[in-house]
């Protein structure tokens, strides 16, 4: 009896550990995301890197951006740059964690010119705790621009830590 319950013991014990582990698996992000402009945006031309899981098969890096109008609304012409300013806030600040960019298009995607379609895009970036960082879309090809609203999401650990979404428009009034 004295050993069943030995036994009976450290069964509850283990069981209890694992549920410990399963919380802390499960638990919310240190880190929040702050968004602290978005619109359209004025950028150089910027380096193009491969990005197998992005619609045009590339991202462009830009060193130097700046925001000519705060808006959600986006009239889509080529060249058109569009994005945010954020901030990752965390202890501690000032590292470096990397942050995964998604971009979900409005259904059912963007037909891209070999037929296939896509309806999230995604890349890998790092961005400074605590520092200001930009992500931004700019129309390169005419087949990128679609109606509709378009999410940018951020996901750090595997969590969605923020998104912004804007509404595009290829059909807009001109002023």
């Amino acid at each position: 009896m004295f050993r069943t319950g030995i036994v009976t013991a450290f069964a509850m014990a283990m069981v209890r550990c694992s549920d410990v582990t399963f919380a802390q698996t499960e638990r919310p992000s240190p880190y929040k995301l702050t968004i602290v402009a978005a619109g359209i945006y004025e950028t150089d031309r910027g380096i193009r890197e491969p990005a197998a899981n992005s619609v045009s098969g590339f991202i462009r890096r830009h060193d130097s951006y700046r925001l000519v109008e705060a808006t959600d609304t986006v009239c889509a012409r080529l060249g058109r740059n569009f994005g945010v300013e954020y901030q990752i806030v965390g202890t501690p600040s000032g590292v470096t964690i990397p942050v995964v960019h998604a971009t979900l298009f409005p259904s059912p995607g963007i037909v891209r010119p070999d037929g296939t379609t896509v309806a999230r895009s995604r890349f890998d970036d790092t961005v400074t705790v605590g520092g200001i960082a930009h992500r931004s879309f700019t129309f390169d090809e005419p087949w990128e621009m679609v109606d509709g609203e378009w999410t940018f999401e951020f996901h750090i650990d595997g969590k969605r830590v923020g998104d912004k979404r804007f509404m595009v428009m290829t059909r807009c009034e001109t002023s």
